[in-house]
């Protein structure tokens, strides 16, 4: 439809690329043999064949990026788009008040992990906590809102596991705000690489200190303005550094400021509506 009125009317055309999906994509990581087989090709052709027509084209990853470069568009032609923070609906609350307000009365570590999971992903995060809980830590991981994907039955009757279900967005921020640590579990994927981590934009928002795996442009982030840590996308490394982050009450409140200050200041939709704004007018004029 957006080539049909481009033929039509002129107007200048614009294509976002938020996830890498064909070509060896998410599309690997969600669907059956048949779907992958018979439908990957197709995924592929849709996100390619139409990029070089467009005036501008915005990313949301440095591997996207690069794929569009390979593709034959110009670095002037792209605009690296990270996702933006809601930080004026989500906003950090004490993690005393959060619990209290909740009706949470244990002291245990909680991991918190938002929105919905791959199974690559589920798994990476139960065998994190297997390998806690082996370690002597009683934390617990609480799935908020519903992940899409099985939970090991055996977390769930030991309550090492916790599932909400659906969480009203206006509770999302208690619910954050009584986390201790706010886990992203990504596999080292192309999928994974090339997609930005919405998750993590509620995270910073609620000034939760971040703990994720070590890949693609929002682990980076992470590392460079102190909002949390970052490891090896193996369950063994992911639990010792949780495990070193729990233990440190004073880097886990720095991290959390930085994680806000990230939220209202670098990814703030002001400041990435200020660029897209500045790329579009760029380009047109050019």
């Amino acid at each position: 439809p957006a080539l049909a009125v481009q033929r039509r009317t002129g107007a200048a055309l614009f294509i976002d690329w938020a996830d890498w999906w064909g070509r060896g994509g998410r599309i690997q990581e969600r669907s059956g043999w048949l779907v992958r087989t018979a439908f990957g090709p197709v995924e592929t052709w849709f996100e390619e064949a139409f990029r070089g027509r467009a005036l501008g084209t915005t990313v949301a990853s440095a591997a996207l990026a690069r794929r569009s470069e390979s593709l034959g568009i110009e670095r002037e032609q792209i605009l690296m788009l990270s996702n933006g923070c809601d930080s004026t609906t989500i906003t950090p609350v004490a993690r005393r008040e959060a619990r209290a307000n909740l009706g949470i009365r244990g002291t245990e570590p909680l991991l918190a992990y938002l929105g919905t999971a791959t199974a690559g992903e589920m798994a990476l995060a139960c065998d994190t906590l297997r390998r806690l809980r082996a370690g002597g830590s009683d934390a617990c991981l609480v799935f908020l809102g519903e992940p899409n994907v099985p939970v090991p039955p055996e977390l769930l009757a030991s309550g090492a596991v916790r599932l909400t279900g659906f969480i009203p967005f206006a509770e999302l921020r208690m619910w954050l705000g009584a986390a201790d640590l706010c886990l992203i579990p990504m596999p080292d994927t192309l999928g994974n690489r090339g997609r930005w981590p919405g998750k993590i934009n509620d995270y910073l928002s609620a000034g939760r200190p971040v703990l994720m795996t070590a890949v693609g442009d929002a682990a980076e982030l992470v590392t460079r303005t102190g909002a949390g840590w970052t490891a090896p996308p193996q369950a063994e490394a992911m639990a010792a550094a949780v495990g070193r982050a729990l233990s440190d009450e004073p880097a886990l409140r720095r991290a959390g400021a930085a994680a806000r200050t990230l939220a209202e200041r670098e990814l703030s939709w002001d400041r990435l509506a200020g660029s897209l704004d500045a790329f579009y007018t760029e380009r047109l004029a050019g």
